[in-house]
């Protein structure tokens, strides 16, 4: 079969507020500007928050009736032309957005994957839907994507990010190579102020034994010896996004030491700078091949608050 040439940007959405925040951070990311975006629901006439009273023949009858599905349809269509508004007003054409609302077959996740099998750049949906329960981290629909999705990149949006500041975590995995060279895709030719983090472990440090009066120089010594081994990384991925025609000045790199979780790490530091997008591999140095996630990434996407980030296959 003849690969598909024209790539898209897949949007999940449903009834909810975070799939609206999905909406509103692509919008004014600006994607779609060089990639056409597409806007899917899935369509179940039974909303995901009565699922469970379907064992229970006395709303048998009202769960199948047609004023029900009706009343959900009108809610989704009344969804996607205020989604579509959005982005018609973020500057994008009308070319540009394809709304798609299609009956639910397999499940709303196992749909979702197969229409991702289709060419798409990017899977970007809620952290959270319109039938997640309260406390929980993550919808069921995610979570199932996120575990199983590993033929496309993967972007769940959570609070109300800025896209402006974007944050790459790096190693000198072949992931974090992978989500580097993602990034392009993502600024499309905009200018955004872009960091490449790593940080270093405190078990990684193997500092020698030293008195109180001699340890934080000690320290000193170790951070700057890191980062000297650590800068081949750093300098290998800005030759890469350069070449790929974003501004080297606005590109930098931060290294941290001796912390007590990289995935803490690098979610603090998204909220102490400001950064609405945050790129992960999924898997990393520590990769397992049992898993389909890494652990700093799936730390990431539990731990994250008013984000958008991008699993990068």
């Amino acid at each position: 079969m003849a690969p598909i040439k024209i790539k898209k940007f897949l949007i999940v959405v449903d009834n909810s507020d975070n799939s609206l925040a999905a909406v509103k951070y692509v919008a004014e990311l600006g994607l779609g500007r060089k990639a056409g975006l597409v806007l899917l629901h899935v369509f179940d006439h039974i909303p995901a928050n009565l699922r469970d009273l379907e064992c229970d023949p006395r709303y048998t009858s009202w769960l199948t009736s047609e004023a029900l599905e009706a009343r959900q349809r009108i809610n989704i269509e009344d969804f996607m032309e205020r989604a579509r508004q959005i982005l018609l007003e973020s500057g994008l054409t009308e070319n540009s957005i394809e709304t798609r609302i299609q009956a639910r077959v397999h499940g709303i996740a196992r749909d979702i994957m197969a229409e991702s099998r289709k060419g798409y750049l990017g899977v970007i949906m809620g952290r959270t839907g319109s039938g997640n329960v309260p406390g929980l981290v993550m919808g069921s629909v995610a979570n199932k994507l996120l575990s199983r999705l590993t033929n496309v990149n993967l972007c769940l949006v959570t609070g109300r990010p800025d896209p402006h500041k974007i944050m790459v975590a790096v190693d000198s995995s072949a992931g974090a190579e992978r989500a580097v060279d993602f990034l392009p895709l993502l600024t499309q030719g905009r200018t955004q102020e872009v960091t490449l983090f790593h940080a270093f472990k405190g078990h990684d440090l193997a500092l020698p034994k030293a008195d109180e009066s001699t340890a934080g120089d000690q320290r000193v010594d170790v951070h700057a010896t890191l980062a000297s081994l650590f800068e081949p990384v750093f300098t290998k991925a800005i030759a890469r996004l350069t070449k790929a025609g974003l501004e080297g000045d606005r590109i930098s790199t931060k290294l941290v030491t001796n912390v007590f979780s990289r995935a803490v790490a690098i979610v603090d530091e998204s909220h102490t700078g400001g950064f609405g997008t945050i790129l992960v591999g999924r898997q990393g140095l520590s990769m397992v091949r049992e898993y389909y996630l890494g652990r700093v990434s799936g730390k990431v996407i539990q731990l994250a608050q008013n984000a958008a980030i991008w699993v990068v296959r």
